[in-house]
């Protein structure tokens, strides 16, 4: 069971989030636990990232793999990158490749720590492939990220383009259209034609 020590070590470790400081405050109460001080913010640990912090038995042996997001020790939020070895690992805070080792600090990160990493990772051209478990160089993923799709989204989008233009035309060379929608569907491949043209 998490001590009072525990907690309150912990909390001057994290901010609370500014909209679950009560929930958390009720659950120590509940738990007859006093919190000494603790830090808020608009981006911090929420009610339940808090409980289960709480309830995991694990949290003085954090056993990582790769893909985790660890906060190692103060303003130290990074990716793994590799598998564990005596503490020590291969990460990225999004800047940096570096090798870091584990601290009596370290623990998951947070949503916000781990937006933060993300976030320097896209200003720096990369992301994390979670296949691979590797780093990729952002090119026309970043793009298509920005869009809402994926590069299978988007292949998938192009089988259904070939398939929809067959149709079309096989309706409009057999008649099976109106001279208002065939004259429309002419005027809009006209204008896909010169689209095209530009990206010649």
């Amino acid at each position: 069971m998490t001590t009072e020590k525990e907690v309150n070590d912990f909390l001057k470790r994290v901010e609370i989030k500014r909209g679950d400081v009560d929930l958390v405050l009720g659950f120590l109460c509940a738990k007859d636990i006093k919190c000494e001080e603790f830090s808020l913010s608009d981006d911090g640990l929420t009610f339940n990232e808090f409980v289960r912090w709480f309830y995991d038995d694990s949290k003085d042996e954090v056993k990582i793999d790769k893909g985790d997001y660890i906060h190692v020790e103060e303003d130290m939020d990074v990716l793994v990158l590799s598998e564990e070895c005596d503490g020590k690992f291969v990460g990225t805070d999004g800047l940096i490749v570096h090798q870091y080792e584990l601290t009596k600090e370290s623990r998951f990160c947070n949503d916000a720590e781990i937006a933060k990493i993300e976030q320097r990772m896209k200003n720096n051209g990369v992301r994390f492939c979670p296949d691979s478990c590797e780093l990729k160089v952002n090119t026309k993923f970043g793009l298509l990220e920005e869009c809402g799709i994926t590069s299978d989204e988007l292949d998938e989008l192009q089988v259904s383009c070939v398939e929809a233009m067959e149709n079309i035309f096989a309706n409009l060379l057999g008649g099976n259209m109106t001279k208002k929608e065939a004259m429309g569907v002419i005027d809009a491949f006209n204008i896909l034609v010169e689209l095209g043209k530009l990206y010649e």
